[in-house]
């Protein structure tokens, strides 16, 4: 491990030139071409969102908890004011009104965060 830029505990085998992951991705381009979905599943958060911010662009990746359970989240949410307020219909503007509370800094907890605020417009 080292200490990356931002301060925080990293993976090096992740990193870098010829690093693991890279070479991963690389080889299953190549064998099933650029429509194969490469998921990243379970890393930290020191190295979940560097990854992913890496390597959006060149491959098709998803991250499993920053992504997935934040969606996943973000649908429950949704479907809690329709339970609530069944006649709504900007459910957006209902979800901007509450407040949240996440427990733990974890891959999922920041993912659904930024979703909120980046995508939602909830107040940080």
């Amino acid at each position: 491990t080292e200490k990356s830029s931002a301060g925080t505990t990293v993976n090096s085998a992740y990193y870098g030139e010829g690093n693991m992951i890279e070479e991963f991705m690389q080889a299953a381009l190549d064998l099933f071409g650029n429509t194969c979905l490469l998921q990243f599943e379970d890393f930290n958060s020191n190295d979940a969102f560097p990854l992913l911010s890496q390597y959006r662009e060149r491959f098709l990746t998803y991250n499993d908890d920053i992504q997935g359970t934040a969606a996943v989240t973000l649908a429950a949410l949704f479907g809690a004011v329709k339970l609530r307020k069944p006649d709504c219909t900007d459910l957006i503007a209902e979800v901007r009104k509450e407040v949240f509370l996440f427990h733990g800094a974890g891959s999922a907890n920041i993912g659904t965060l930024r979703l909120l605020a980046n995508e939602a417009g909830v107040p940080r």
